[in-house]
């Protein structure tokens, strides 16, 4: 079969579930943050109440709003987007476009009411210079939630929703939080939803073999009850923590301690845990294989935040690790029907792995905007490591490997750059964050010295002398490489934009 059926179900088994919407997005891995907080670093590793509840994540804590509230927000993601090498014509893109209103109904019912709708696009483009297009796939998907939040008597309080999912099916939130006393919180949310996701590949990239269309279809159900409490107070110490019951190996933790009244320092890590059961259908053949995907990712993070004057420094420091496991089971013969046009059981499957480290060390000011204009800048020293990995499809009945694919261990280099401006506008408030990677060097275990992006340049012809390149030459010349190495390599970026107003 060769090595091109292998990059297709590698393709198809690898880079399916950790580039979709919604779910785990790949750089939102090491470019965190809402609009308040990406432009301070960009690894926002910690979670944000207020930034949950006004994405109707935590109903709950939206119950005694005392103003209606109106948001409107864009979010881009350029994932991937190469230009030149062997991969040039390949792009990644998720962008979610988000509408809230929330409502409070004092006179009435004293509660709050919110709406929110959601428009998610996904574009998922890998290209290969000797084998063309090997996954094609834009995606739309809409969501709507309508639900209410309250406060009850004894510390309680209510909130929930109602809706439909991206996948157009029913879904449901319910969150109910009790402060047992001002130092103790606890909580349970549980929630019901569904996403769906198509990919494509396109006739012939197998070429040594038949190569029908595929169409990979991922079904992603999930329905699962969170468990947490929270003991201290922000003002002194406090501790945090959530696991879901479903599985014990999602969970998340955070301690804090403030020694000082303008200091915080905090420490945290998280777990997420993904599953997929999926088949794949080949055009003309029906379903030829069952795909059992898993991803979990584990991060580790600390950081501080310092009060100087109105403005305040962020500081950060994630250890993450995404691992991935695939296996694909022929369903009949119906995958050797496909590519090799024979009816014959040749015990096909495919199995693989793979484990991804990064390191992120940030640093960034952020000036709060209050009823002024408010801004924030940061930077991120990025590390990112692939470990060795190996994907083979074997065939039980020949007793042998048919395609085996191997990767070396290799190290890429980054520079982060982040940035955010909030500015009012008569009742409205406008507010953009953007972050984007710049390439520094990229290695390959066994390989020479570190690849930089910028390939280096022929000698210069002789010239005439001329004077000494001034005190800034080094800035010109890192400049330079930056452009060059963004031209070709992207690097990735993340934008957001936000329209709000409290009426």
């Amino acid at each position: 079969m060769g090595g091109r059926l292998c990059i297709w179900a590698i393709a198809c088994a690898l880079v399916a579930a950790p580039a979709r919407a919604g779910a785990l997005p790949v750089l939102r891995l090491f470019l965190d943050g809402d609009v308040e907080r990406l432009g301070s670093g960009g690894a926002a590793a910690f979670r944000s109440d207020r930034s949950e509840a006004l994405r109707l994540e935590r109903p709950a804590l939206l119950a005694g709003t005392e103003r209606p509230a109106i948001r409107l927000a864009l979010e881009n993601e350029a994932i991937v987007s190469l230009h030149e090498g062997r991969y040039a014509g390949t792009e990644i893109h998720d962008r979610e476009l988000r509408l809230t209103a929330i409502v409070p109904l004092r006179s009435a019912f004293d509660a709050t009411l919110f709406v929110g709708v959601r428009r998610e696009t996904a574009r998922l483009h890998l290209h290969s210079a000797a084998d063309g297009t090997l996954i094609d796939s834009t995606e739309g998907r809409d969501a709507i939630a309508v639900g209410f939040a309250k406060a009850l008597p004894f510390g309680l309080r209510l909130g929930g929703s109602l809706g439909t999912s991206s996948a157009g099916e029913p879904a449901w939130l319910l969150e109910a939080r009790w402060r047992a006393s001002p130092l103790v919180e606890a909580w349970y949310r549980g929630r019901s939803d569904a996403a769906r996701y198509d990919l494509r590949v396109p006739d012939g990239v197998a070429r040594k073999v038949r190569s029908p269309e595929v169409r990979y279809r991922i079904d992603d159900l999930r329905s699962e009850s969170e468990l947490g409490a929270e003991i201290g107070t922000r003002e002194v110490a406090w501790l945090r923590g959530a696991i879901v019951a479903e599985d014990g190996e999602e969970r998340r933790f955070e301690a804090g301690f403030r020694p000082r009244a303008w200091l915080d320092l905090r420490v945290g890590s998280d777990r997420e845990v993904y599953r997929f059961d999926d088949t794949m259908e080949a055009t003309g053949t029906g379903a030829i294989a069952r795909v059992d995907l898993g991803l979990r990712r584990t991060r580790w993070f600390g950081g501080f935040d310092a009060r100087v004057g109105e403005g305040e420094i962020v500081g950060r420091y994630v250890h993450s690790e995404l691992a991935g496991a695939s296996r694909g089971e022929e369903v009949g013969t119906n995958a050797a029907r496909a590519f090799l046009q024979v009816d014959y059981d040749m015990g096909l499957f495919f199995r693989g792995g793979y484990r991804l480290e990064g390191h992120q060390l940030a640093l960034g000011w952020n000036e709060p905007a209050g009823e002024a204009v408010g801004w924030a800048v940061g930077a991120q020293v990025f590390r990112l490591i692939a470990f060795p990995a190996d994907f083979t499809i074997r065939s039980d009945t020949l007793q042998r490997a048919l395609a085996v694919e191997e990767t070396r261990q290799a190290r890429a280099d980054l520079l982060g750059l982040t940035g955010a401006l909030h500015v009012p506008i008569g009742a409205f408030r406008l507010s953009a964050a953007v972050g984007q990677f710049v390439p520094l060097s990229m290695q390959q275990a066994g390989g020479d010295a570190p690849r930089h992006p910028r390939p280096p340049r022929p000698p210069p012809r002789p010239a005439p002398p001329r004077e000494a390149p001034g005190p800034y030459a080094w800035l010109t010349s890192a400049v330079g490489d930056a452009l060059d190495a963004l031209s070709k390599a992207g690097g990735g970026n993340r934008f957001l934009l936000e329209i709000s107003t409290e009426l």
